[in-house]
């Protein structure tokens, strides 16, 4: 969870959206509103289709558990991503 929600943050202050403290449902529902187009599409499930596609079609990315979501960041390298730093 720590390394989800560092990632949270960091998008957060790069988009101007984080608190230090203060948070209420607005604030929170504009934090996520604001950095989801950044996190979604390392949470999505790939599968391969009859025909040889890939298809996102299982991905219920909004429903994920903790544990979930971040090995699909892991596996995508994004926690390893030049801008991190790491």
């Amino acid at each position: 969870m720590r390394c989800v929600m560092a990632e949270v943050e960091r998008l957060g202050k790069i988009n101007g959206v984080w608190l230090d403290r203060g948070w209420d449902s607005a604030s929170i529902t504009t934090l996520w509103s604001t950095i989801w187009p950044r996190i979604e599409p390392y949470l999505y499930t790939e599968t391969m289709t009859a025909a040889g596609d890939v298809s996102l079609h299982k991905s219920r990315t909004g429903q994920l558990a903790w544990k979930t979501c971040y090995n699909k960041m892991q596996k995508r390298g994004l926690f390893k991503s030049p801008e991190r730093g790491h």
